[in-house]
């Protein structure tokens, strides 16, 4: 694409490893990531520092969708806005932070 590719590959990897059916999130990411940067290096090469910050870079898509939610309710409803999803989405931005960002919250 024509974006930052650590952003798209961030996008691609930390959305895998987010899916709720996943035990061991961190063990998924850390191994495909592996692989799938192998690959993708060998055909685009992303710097190191670049690589390092895939995590934070899903937290922020992540903060980003919510604000896409927010700025389409008049289309789209209040199907994505329940307090559920909210708490939902919450817990696990939080938990991304903490386990794979290394902030605290």
């Amino acid at each position: 694409g024509y974006g930052w590719h650590v952003f798209e590959i961030a996008s691609y990897l930390g959305q895998l490893a987010s899916h709720r059916s996943v035990p061991e999130k961190s063990k998924l990411f850390n191994e495909v990531s592996l692989y799938f940067l192998k690959g993708y290096n060998s055909i685009s090469p992303v710097p190191q520092e670049q690589l390092d910050l895939l995590p934070l870079f899903h937290l922020m898509r992540r903060v980003w969708i919510c604000g896409v939610f927010c700025d389409n309710f008049e289309n789209w409803s209040s199907t994505f806005l329940t307090p559920n999803r909210w708490r939902r989405e919450a817990h696990s931005a939080k938990h991304w932070a903490r386990d794979f960002c290394d902030l605290k919250v």
